[in-house]
C-alpha cells in the first residue's frame, strides 16, 4: 500500500473500508498509522458502516471506540479458538500437527485424532524405556537413537519430546 500511495500521492485523498475491523484489529497500531497517513499523504480513513467525521473531536472519539471494539472482537475470537481446542483435547481429539511417533487420522465421526506411527512410535517407546532404566543420560539416549535409526533430532527437540504429556 505504501508504494502505491507514494506513486499516486496527489490522486488519493482517502482509504475506504467497510468497517473498522477490516482496517485493523489493533487499536494502537491503527491510530499510529492513521496519524502517519494524515501527515505524510493528507489521507483520511473512511468507513462505510459507522461513518464518523474524522475531522471533529466526536468523530475521532467514535473512531477510537470502533477500533477498540474491533480489537476486543479479535481477542474474543482468540479466546474462543483456544477454548475450542481445549474442549476438543478434553474430548480426545487432536487438532494440531501430530507429535513425533504419531500420525493424524480421522475417526468414525470424521474428527481429528492420533494414531501411533508404527515406525516412529517404536522409537519413542524405546526412548522412554531407556530413560526409565536410569542408566543413561538424556543425551546418551538421544545419541543411541540417532545412530540406531539415523534419527535427525537435536538436543532441544529430544528434551521437548520427553516432556510432552501426549506420550503419557
Amino acid at each position: 500500500i505504501e508504494e502505491y500511495l507514494k506513486k499516486n500521492k496527489n490522486l488519493i485523498n482517502a482509504i475506504l473500508c467497510v468497517r473498522w475491523d477490516r482496517y485493523s484489529r489493533n487499536e494502537a497500531e491503527a491510530k499510529k498509522k492513521m496519524i502517519e497517513l494524515r501527515k505524510k499523504y493528507k489521507l483520511e480513513i473512511v468507513t462505510i458502516e459507522n461513518y464518523t467525521d474524522p475531522n471533529n473531536i466526536e468523530g475521532d472519539f467514535l473512531n477510537s471506540i470502533h477500533l477498540h471494539m474491533a480489537q476486543m472482537e479479535s481477542k474474543r475470537n482468540s479466546v474462543r479458538t483456544i477454548d475450542g481446542l481445549r474442549e476438543g483435547l478434553k474430548s480426545g481429539y487432536w487438532m494440531q500437527q501430530a507429535p513425533f511417533g504419531y500420525k493424524n487420522i480421522r475417526d468414525y465421526e470424521d474428527k481429528s485424532t492420533l494414531e501411533i506411527d508404527p515406525v516412529k512410535g517404536k522409537i519413542v517407546l524405546e526412548a522412554f524405556n531407556r530413560m526409565a532404566t536410569g542408566l543413561y543420560s538424556r543425551e546418551e539416549v538421544r545419541h543411541y537413537l540417532v545412530r540406531k535409526y539415523q534419527l535427525k533430532m537435536c538436543k532441544n527437540n529430544f528434551a521437548n519430546l520427553l516432556k510432552k504429556i501426549v506420550y503419557t
